[in-house]
This record gives structure tokens, sequence and C-alpha cells, in this order.
């Protein structure tokens, strides 16, 4: 019988772009079922090693190989807390003036010929 697992994970300052900061990034969220197998054959083996890349501690991966990546950690995260926290930081108020009204400079008229 195969065991199975439900993660609930978050790579910080990964996600979409905050509301009225563009430049600040919430988090971004993972749900992750995994089914692991009780055994598994020689051949289911093999062909896992075909299709999966090497473990980290393998001459197959050179340094240029790592540097090409982005390397992120999985958190345990709860997304209700991490929502309260971006709500408490604000986030925006530097923009916040463009969304009000009145404070826009003199317009400029379209020249008459």
């Amino acid at each position: 019988m195969a065991s199975e697992k439900h993660f609930l994970k978050s790579v910080k300052g990964e996600g979409m772009p905050t509301h009225k900061n563009p430049f600040v990034y919430g988090n971004l969220f993972l749900i992750l079922d995994i089914v692991f197998p009780e055994s598994l054959s020689e051949e289911a083996m093999e062909k896992l090693k075909e299709v999966l890349p090497a473990p980290k501690d393998s001459p197959r991966i050179t340094k240029k190989m790592e540097e090409e990546y982005e390397h992120h950690e999985l958190v345990d995260m709860d997304p209700s807390v991490s929502a309260r926290m971006g709500a408490e930081s604000g986030g925006g108020e530097a923009y916040d003036e463009d969304d009000e009204e009145g404070h826009r400079g003199p317009s400029v008229a379209c020249a008459q010929q």
C-alpha cells in the first residue's frame, strides 16, 4: 500500500506583486500531493534515475549548472498569517497619492490651428 503526503509549502518573496507596490512580492504557495510507493523494483528505480535530476553530491552536476538556476528554500507558512502580515505592512503608501483625486498638475490643452 502506498503512503500519501499532503504538503503546503511557501517560497518567501516569489509570489505575486503586492497591491499598489509592484516592486514588493508576496509569497508563493505550493500545494504538493505526493504518493510514495511502499517498494520499487530495480527496473522502476533505473527508470526514475533516467528521468529525475542527479543528487546534489553527484559529479554530474557542474558548478556552471549550479549557477544557472535560482535556489529558494521551501518553508512551512500559514497562508492566512502571510495575508495578515502583508495587510499589516500596508505596502504601497508611496503610491497612495497616485490614486487620490485633485493632486494632478495643470493640464495642457491642445493647440488650436
